[in-house]
């Protein structure tokens, strides 16, 4: 298998991979005369190229491994990446086995959460006449509890559910996903074994945004809940992107905002996906202008983006990183 791997690894489409590099895109909040970032962590990217492979490279070190053709990285798992296929849930890890795993093809319109031990899936999908389901699949048994959200979607928030990617929280024992509408955007708190779940507003700053967006989020050790906040204009992303914060336990759940950039200051044109380490201080996404995958790091000392650069003709899609 490990020779299989290497020659796979030394194949045209593998010496597309040139470097990472260290931008000089430093945002406003940077100090460029400080002193020197912390070296970055290294870190698994699953992303899709323009040939619809599935392809994981390790920052710093090139390609790790190259899975299948025409699949969608869904959610990452430690060391593995799942995606669907039309026999069921596959898991591909990063020293080239594969799970095949009870899990029917979902029909998911957002991507999943794998929980901490390996053992659920999460998603969120609609239903037939616009309720908010979140399904939780055991992925030894694949058996299924789907929960209704008993929240009725409006107009304008009926093609935001794309962003409301679930988490779970550290323990396991409860999954928090985000849900815009046309007024504000509602976090939802589900409570797995009691299957009680908990509705409220993340109130953002009316100042920051006028009409927001918000998803992936990513449920930190210090119990916060990151996630990615911005204005929607027509379909794009307006003047300002920002990473928030809210703890789910504090009496008041007021979100905070970490750091707010322009959009053309990071490369991004499109509104996603997005994709947090678990630590919630590194985010990958698609650049769409020259094919790149971007790798903003919000280095307390030195926030600052690298990338990883390919052939022009490459267009690597859907990142995400693995723990």
């Amino acid at each position: 298998m490990a020779d299989a791997l290497q020659s796979r690894f030394r194949s045209r489409k593998m010496q597309r991979l040139v470097s990472i590099l260290v931008c000089s895109v430093f945002l406003a909040c940077s100090d460029s005369s400080g002193p020197e970032a912390e070296s970055d962590p290294i870190l698994n990217v699953a992303f899709v190229d323009d040939d619809a492979q599935l392809t994981v490279v390790r920052t710093g070190r090139g390609p790790v491994a190259t899975a299948v053709h025409n699949v969608i990285p869904f959610a990452a798992a430690s060391g593995a990446v799942a995606y669907f296929t039309a026999g069921g849930l596959k898991l591909y890890h990063l020293d080239g086995r594969v799970d095949s795993l009870p899990v029917p093809f979902s029909g998911a319109q957002t991507s999943g959460a794998i929980s901490p031990d390996g053992s659920q899936l999460a998603y969120v999908n609609r239903g037939t006449r616009g309720q908010v389901f979140l399904h939780v699949t055991h992925m030894v048994t694949g058996q299924r509890d789907s929960i209704d959200t008993a929240n009725r979607l409006d107009e304008p928030a009926a093609s935001q559910i794309i962003f409301s990617t679930p988490v779970f929280s550290p323990t396991g024992d409860r999954i928090a996903f985000l849900l815009p509408n046309s007024l504000t955007v509602q976090l939802f708190l589900y409570e797995i074994s009691t299957r009680r779940i908990e509705v409220f507003p993340v109130r953002v700053s009316v100042t920051l945004f006028a009409k927001v967006v918000a998803g992936w989020p990513r449920w930190t050790p210090d119990g916060s809940i990151r996630f990615l906040a911005w204005r929607l204009e027509n379909g794009s992303l307006g003047d300002t992107l920002a990473v928030m914060r809210i703890f789910p336990e504090s009496r008041d759940r007021q979100s905070e905002v970490i750091f707010a950039a322009t959009p053309e200051s990071l490369g991004i044109e499109g509104v996603g996906p997005y994709s947090f380490n678990a630590r919630g201080d590194v985010v990958a996404f698609a650049m769409q202008s020259g094919g790149h995958v971007g790798i903003f790091s919000m280095s307390a000392r030195s926030p600052h983006i690298r990338t990883l650069l390919f052939e022009p003709s490459t267009s690597p899609r859907y990142p995400l990183l693995i723990p």
